[in-house]
């Protein structure tokens, strides 16, 4: 009984580990640029299937099925220096003409190239220093937010109430 009982707790450590790292990855915000939609603490579901299959922790892309578009809430990974896992909104895709911060001449976004943004105008100058990101750092789409039991900043509580919302326990990303 013991062996058949491991067997079946490796088999589900097995499908778990395949469902993070090429499905579906839960991931806690730790800052506010998003708000007042996700705030820190909320938890984001991230859909690695929805813009194709790619190779776990490489980064390849194997198969692309629907282009990364402006608008979209995206997670990237290993963004800037230091290295940062970023929860962002594309706002330049390729073809855009951009204006990035310390360069006079406007920049054509080339293929494969994107800007993300945070919704937050102050988080703004993060965005400015981090620039241009490649399509192989963005992992997949944010698709749903969990918000935890006990709301993490009361600012973004009273905010909500003050708006007449209230937030659900999950919800879609818009």
């Amino acid at each position: 009984m013991p062996i058949r009982f491991l067997k079946n707790i490796f088999w589900f450590a097995c499908f778990a580990l395949l469902m993070r790292s090429c499905i579906v990855e839960p991931l806690r915000t730790t800052d506010d640029a998003m708000a007042p939609q996700i705030q820190s603490g909320d938890v984001v579901f991230v859909s690695k299937l929805s813009y194709g299959i790619r190779v776990p922790g490489a980064g390849s892309i194997i198969v692309e099925w629907k282009p990364v578009h402006k608008g979209d809430v995206v997670v990237a990974v290993h963004v800037g220096d230091p290295p940062l896992s970023l929860l962002r909104r594309v706002t330049a895709v390729p073809g855009d003409t951009v204006t990035i911060a310390d360069e006079k001449e406007p920049h054509l976004l080339k293929s494969e190239e994107y800007i993300l943004s945070p919704d937050q105008p102050s988080a703004a100058n993060e965005s400015q220093k981090i620039g241009i990101i490649s399509r192989r750092a963005i992992i997949g789409k944010a698709v749903y937010l969990w918000l935890p039991s006990e709301n993490t900043s009361s600012t973004a509580e009273s905010q909500v109430k003050s708006e007449g919302q209230q937030r659900r326990m999950l919800q879609p990303i818009l």
